[in-house]
């Protein structure tokens, strides 16, 4: 099932980076950051407070609101950046590819070692990062 999550993730994410590339790209990027979490937050809503009914609402304590707060912050800096990348006509493929360095910088960050599959899939994916350079400097 986590799979299809990430799956599912990978798909809306995508379609929403190809809506902004296409109809949104002029929208000042601050903005739509703003109407972005906004956004996030109200369709939060109905399941907050479906899971309060249910009793399954878990609530963070002590030291997670701190970083709920930093995580909120990344957040608005990475959205902003995403958007930011979108106006400048980075282009949904060229902003999508970069991504890919997403495994890498996590692994980093939770300084693990990666798989022998994860190296190769790392290297594969300078590759495509650096046949999309071009893309940005308009070649």
């Amino acid at each position: 099932m986590a799979l299809t999550f990430c799956f599912l993730a990978a798909l809306l994410y995508a379609t929403e980076i190809v809506i902004t590339d296409k109809h949104l790209s002029r929208v000042s990027p601050v903005l739509l950051t703003g109407l972005f979490g906004l956004g996030i937050m109200l369709a939060a809503v109905p399941g907050i407070v479906s899971a309060y009914q249910n009793g399954s609402l878990q609530s963070p304590s002590g030291h997670q609101w701190t970083l709920i707060a930093a995580v909120a912050i990344l957040s608005f800096f990475a959205d902003w950046s995403h958007f930011s990348a979108l106006e400048r006509r980075a282009g949904s493929a060229v902003l999508a590819t970069f991504y890919m360095l997403l495994p890498v910088i996590c692994s980093l960050l939770k300084f693990q070692l990666p798989s022998s599959n994860m190296i190769l899939a790392w290297l594969l994916g300078g590759v495509a990062l650096f046949l999309v350079s071009g893309e940005l400097n308009g070649e």
